[in-house]
C-alpha cells in the first residue's frame, strides 16, 4: 500500500504490486517487489529510477526477468546451458561485449551516486551475435538457434531411448503362485524320483537320522568349500539339465543327511 501511494503521488499508476520471495538477502529487511504497469503507459526503467526513495527508504529499480522462461544463461561468460556458479571461463560484458564483468562496463553512467544501466541502443553490442542489443535479449538470433537445437536434440534423444513401460506384478494371495511353463523335459513322478535317488529310499534303513541333529552343528568354511568343489566337479560331467538337477539333489542328500555308521 505504501509503494502504491508513493507511485501514484509520482503520477504512476501500477496495476499490481506483488511481494517476491528471495533466497539470498543482502540484509535482514531486504525486500523485492514486482510492480506491473500497463504497456500503454510506456513507462521506462529510466522513469522509475528517478524515484530513489519511498517513505524514507532507499530503493532501486531493475527490469524484471522471468528466470524460468527460456534456456539457462551464464551471467559471467554469457553462454547458454550452464549457470554462473561453476563457470571458470573469461567474463564478457552483457552490454558492450568487452572482456570484463558486466558491472564494470564503461558505458554505465552514474547519477547522484546511482548507476544508470539504461544505455543507448546504438552503443550496445551483443557478445553472442554482435547485434545492437544486450546479450540476454530474448530475440537474439543465437538464443533462438540454441532453443531450436536443444528442442531437436531432446526429440532425437527420446527416439533413441523410448520410454519403457513396466507391467505391475500380479498380486498373489497366500500360496497362490502362477504355474510354471511346460518344459520339454520329462515330468518328475514318485517312481522316477525313487529310481534317480535310490539312496534316499533306504535312508532310514541305513541308519540316517534327520530328527536328532544339533542346530549348532554347522559346516565350517573349509567343509563348505569342499562341498562346493564336489558339486562343481560332478556338474562338469553332466550332459543335460536333468542330469544337473539329479547331481545337485544327490549331493544335497549326501551332505544334508548324516550317516550314523
Amino acid at each position: 500500500k505504501i509503494i502504491n501511494e508513493a507511485l501514484i503521488e509520482a503520477s504512476l499508476n501500477p496495476i499490481s504490486i506483488k511481494h517476491l520471495n528471495i533466497q539470498k538477502k543482502r540484509y535482514d529487511d531486504h525486500c523485492v517487489y514486482l510492480v506491473t504497469f500497463l504497456k500503454s503507459d510506456k513507462i521506462s526503467i529510466i522513469d522509475l529510477q528517478e524515484i530513489q526513495a519511498i517513505n524514507q527508504i532507499r530503493i532501486t529499480w531493475q527490469s524484471y526477468r522471468y528466470s524460468r522462461n527460456g534456456p539457462t544463461q551464464c551471467s559471467n561468460c554469457l553462454r547458454f546451458g550452464h549457470g554462473t556458479a561453476n563457470c571458470h571461463l573469461a567474463p564478457r560484458c552483457i552490454r558492450c561485449a568487452g572482456d570484463h564483468k558486466s558491472k564494470e562496463c564503461p558505458l554505465i553512467q552514474v547519477k547522484d551516486g546511482n548507476p544508470l544501466t539504461k544505455i543507448t541502443t546504438s552503443k550496445l553490442k551483443c557478445a553472442l551475435c554482435g547485434g545492437n542489443h544486450t546479450a540476454n535479449f530474448s530475440k537474439c538470433t543465437k538464443r533462438i538457434e540454441f532453443v531450436k537445437s536443444r528442442s531437436t536434440w531432446t526429440k532425437q534423444t527420446i527416439k533413441r531411448n523410448p520410454i519403457v513401460k513396466f507391467q505391475t506384478a500380479p498380486q498373489l494371495e497366500g500360496f497362490q503362485f502362477p504355474s510354471l511353463p511346460n518344459s520339454q523335459g520329462p515330468a518328475w513322478t514318485k517312481s522316477s524320483y525313487a529310481s534317480a535317488f535310490p539312496e534316499a529310499k533306504h535312508a532310514n534303513a541305513r541308519g540316517y537320522s534327520q530328527t536328532q541333529s544339533n542346530p549348532n552343528d554347522l559346516y565350517s568354511h573349509e567343509e563348505l568349500f569342499s562341498i562346493f568343489l564336489d558339486i562343481t566337479s560332478q556338474l562338469a560331467k553332466a550332459k543335460s539339465k536333468q542330469e544337473q538337477i539329479q547331481i545337485m539333489m544327490s549331493v544335497a542328500i549326501k551332505y544334508a543327511v548324516p550317516y550314523n555308521g
